[in-house]
């Protein structure tokens, strides 16, 4: 008789267990989300929780593979106190047209949050909302998005491959964000990029070396922005423009830190730079990003003031020993102007900044088809004394300087 008292139970016991875990799950999700099958939407708010009802902020929504259907045309999750996403929650699902997280007091995202994600939107939008880190392959799986867009976003930290292993994106565009620090490789091994916009009041606290190591992208904008950044920020970045703007670029406290060191570190092919166009308009820089090792067809700097472009290391690049002298940079950050208020109807022809103490400007020792200087403040500048003759690749074959004050101007052939 034991055996058919007993049988019940375990069907009991299983009733139980999936009563309590349904309510755990509603309790963990305090917000509501309203679905509309015709046109496969989800929206969801954690405004009008019902936890919550004083705060305009909403509660703390989780996000999961279980929590989402497989088709989707359109998510949106808005004015949420917290949002966390996890590891897997887009894997094999389908998002048609757009993902908007918009209102984020708190935005936590898990490293695969988005890998083996069946398709991706046409357009990521993050508007409003903060996050305290952007973990390591935050992005990964994500691939075809025509627009990825950030609007006024504060972000504690972008972790080193945060971007990583995403693939055929046409814009990539961060619009009014406040950065305290970017790790070395964040932007890094990004598949065909077209675009990489930083626009329109942008705050960097610290930027590492090699930023954009392993991506190439057609092409890279910073526009009225203020940035710290240590110098080898470009390197490993392949690019067809490069376009610095109306920005004021300082250095990183670690690159100050290394001043007057002499590195002797070699230069990997994965630190090299190829770029077909790099313009620097309208800024004042602490010191230019190094270029040693790189392969530009133009190089533009104009309406521009420069503390010191940063030394190479001449043996690698082919250029006589002593070729290079010592730089007097400032001794500090004092001697600069202010970062500069931002206008977007700047005037390309004014006067360009004079900065009082050295200011010094030095070619790279990189392959350059031509250098162009127009309206720049210059004390120091060495160039190879058959600039306009047929000369080795490694030095610049053209130099083209208009409305300018050179103060030094020395012939590489006659040094050392």
């Amino acid at each position: 008789m034991a055996p058919l008292i007993l049988a019940p139970l375990p069907l009991f016991l299983l009733l139980f267990l999936c009563f309590s875990s349904a309510a755990a799950s509603e309790l963990s999700t305090p917000s509501a989300c309203a679905s509309v099958p015709s046109a496969h939407s989800l929206v969801c708010s954690c405004s009008s929780t019902a936890s919550s009802p004083s705060s305009s902020s909403g509660g703390h929504l989780q996000l999961s593979s279980a929590s989402l259907p497989d088709l989707l045309h359109q998510l949106v999750v808005h004015s949420c106190a917290r949002l966390t996403i996890a590891s897997g929650t887009f894997r094999g699902k389908t998002i048609v047209d757009h993902i908007k997280l918009l209102d984020i007091v708190r935005l936590d995202l898990r490293p695969d949050a988005f890998r083996a994600i069946r398709r991706s939107p046409r357009l990521f939008l993050l508007q409003n909302s903060h996050l305290p880190s952007i973990p390591p392959f935050a992005f990964a799986g994500l691939t075809r998005l025509k627009h990825f867009w950030w609007r006024n976003i504060s972000i504690g930290r972008v972790h080193e491959n945060a971007f990583a292993k995403m693939a055929f994106v046409d814009y990539l565009y961060f619009h009014t964000a406040n950065i305290k620090a970017i790790d070395s490789g964040a932007f890094g091994h990004i598949h065909r990029l077209g675009h990489l916009f930083f626009r329109d009041g942008i705050r960097i606290g610290r930027m590492g070396a090699r930023v954009f190591s392993g991506t190439r992208v057609g092409e890279l904008v910073v526009e009225e922005a203020t940035v710290k950044a240590d110098a080898g920020v470009f390197g490993g970045l392949k690019a067809a423009r490069v376009r610095i703007s109306d920005c004021w670029w300082g250095e990183t406290d670690a690159g100050r830190r290394r001043k007057g060191r002499r590195t002797r570190k070699r230069r990997t092919q994965e630190e090299a730079v190829e770029v077909n166009e790099m313009l620097i308009r309208n800024c004042t820089m602490y010191r230019m990003p190094r270029l040693s090792g790189a392969s530009i067809g133009l190089f533009r700097v104009q309406n521009s003031t420069i503390g010191r472009l940063a030394r190479t290391d001449v043996r690698e690049n082919g250029l006589p020993n002593g070729a290079r002298r010592p730089f007097s940079p400032p001794t500090s950050m004092s001697e600069f102007p202010s970062p500069p208020a931002f206008n977007s109807n700047s005037n390309t022809n004014s006067t360009p900044t004079i900065l009082h103490k050295s200011t010094s400007l030095q070619t790279p020792s990189v392959p350059l088809l031509q250098l162009i200087i127009v309206n720049c403040n210059i004390r120091f500048m060495s160039v190879p004394s058959g600039a306009h003759s047929a000369v080795p690749p490694n030095f610049v074959r053209s130099v083209f300087i208009r409305n300018s004050s050179i103060l030094r101007w020395t012939p590489i052939s006659n040094l050392g």
